[in-house]
């Protein structure tokens, strides 16, 4: 799930997937601003087949939270 997560975010934000671990969220990473946060939960509902509420996207700020949305998801 992880290299999928990370794929999508590289594709979106146009930055190389080597970038992106735990740390990485809008304060780490320029090309992660408010339009390209849409436009990434955007993608990431069409990789997973999900529609994500409100407070998930919220809490999709950074990649452990998308990570640990997704993870909660799958359950």
């Amino acid at each position: 799930m992880e290299s999928r997560i990370k794929q999508v975010m590289s594709q979106v934000l146009g930055v190389d997937a080597s970038r992106i671990d735990d740390q990485t969220s809008p304060h780490t990473l320029k090309e992660w601003d408010s339009l390209q946060h849409v436009t990434l939960v955007l993608a990431l509902q069409e990789e997973f087949g999900l529609e994500f509420s409100h407070d998930e996207v919220l809490a999709m700020m950074s990649f452990t939270g998308i990570r640990d949305t997704l993870k909660t998801r799958a359950k």
